[in-house]
């Protein structure tokens, strides 16, 4: 009785064992092996065998092998067994070269499609991709693909990315390719949101000459742009500085009693936010002069704050204003 490889097998290495049962009273057995089915030429003719298995030497991939038992002792040789086939499996598949993304290409988007070329005699693919050269940090490991393109993402924004593939079949499982790399685009962050205004409060009078515009932060922003202005329209700005890292502006000097109009908007890299809704205040009115009290001695007929004074007043004292 044949046992092994099962009849019909297929997948077998090409340097198999061929086993039998143990037939009673045999002292020999002879094992035929061929490419033909009515055995006309043999691969194996070994009529020497005293053991019920074989190695059946080094066999070509991907073929099909026919092959019997008969054993013998000192009355004669038995029948032939019943004739079972097996076939090898095929060669391990060649190494795959890659095609896509190019090696070393830069700013690819962070959803991509690998690509490598077809190889001859390959049932499926293993993909392996990283973010280290060493593939020791793998963030995809596919050895079931049976295409030659794998999407991949979304990834990791301004990363290098480092890829490779091999081939497998019934035979195993080729060298890996060339090791490639690309690097995926910095992806700008969103706009920021619009700040809120703080000090001083719309609407507000009598505030100084010189003061300091703030506003709260805005998450995400990078830079503030402020504007100042006489006119709603902020056509055209009094102040303009779009450089500013800090939450807060000083301005100034101002003009007296004018009303001005100011607003704020925050950006990043990806973009600016909306300007804030103008908030207004008014400065405040020039000082008068101050009043002292001196002694005016007059003249008859002298002027004093613009009054000429009489001769009855001479010489008096008046309260006068201070004049250059």
């Amino acid at each position: 009785m044949l046992l092994s490889p099962p009849n019909n097998a297929t997948g077998q290495p090409t340097s198999p064992f061929v086993t039998w049962g143990r037939s009673a009273g045999a002292s020999a057995y002879r094992l035929q092996l061929s490419l033909s089915s009515v055995f006309a030429t043999a691969v194996i003719d070994d009529s020497t065998i005293t053991d019920t298995s074989r190695p059946a030497g080094s066999l070509s991939n991907n073929t099909s092998y026919y092959w019997r038992v008969e054993a013998r002792n000192a009355g004669g040789w038995s029948s032939w067994s019943q004739a079972w086939t097996f076939t090898t499996s095929p060669a391990t598949p060649g190494v795959p070269t890659l095609q896509s993304p190019a090696n070393g290409a830069t700013n690819q988007p962070a959803i991509l499609t690998l690509i490598w070329n077809t190889v001859p005699g390959a049932t499926g693919y293993w993909l392996q991709l990283a973010t280290s050269a060493a593939f020791t940090l793998i963030i995809r490991n596919d050895s079931l693909l049976t295409a030659t393109a794998d999407q991949v993402g979304p990834l990791g924004d301004s990363t290098t990315h480092f890829w490779r593939v091999r081939a497998r079949n019934t035979g195993g499982l080729s060298d890996w390719s060339n090791t490639w790399q690309f690097t995926t685009a910095r992806v700008a962050p969103p706009p920021p949101a619009v700040p809120a205004l703080a000090s001083p409060p719309n609407g507000a009078g009598n505030q100084p000459l010189s003061l300091t515009l703030s506003w709260n932060s805005s998450s995400g922003a990078a830079f503030y742009h402020v504007q100042l202005s006489t006119t709603s329209t902020f056509n055209p700005p009094a102040l303009e500085d779009s450089s500013l890292t800090v939450t807060s502006r000083d301005v100034g000097p101002l003009s007296n009693t004018t009303a001005y109009y100011w607003r704020v908007r925050a950006r990043n890299s990806g973009g600016a936010s909306g300007w804030t809704a103008p908030w207004t205040f008014t400065t405040t009115a020039p000082q008068r002069s101050n009043l002292s009290i001196h002694q005016c001695h007059l003249a008859v007929g002298a002027r004093c704050g613009g009054e000429r004074v009489s001769a009855a007043g001479f010489p008096h004292d008046r309260l006068c204003r201070n004049r250059p």
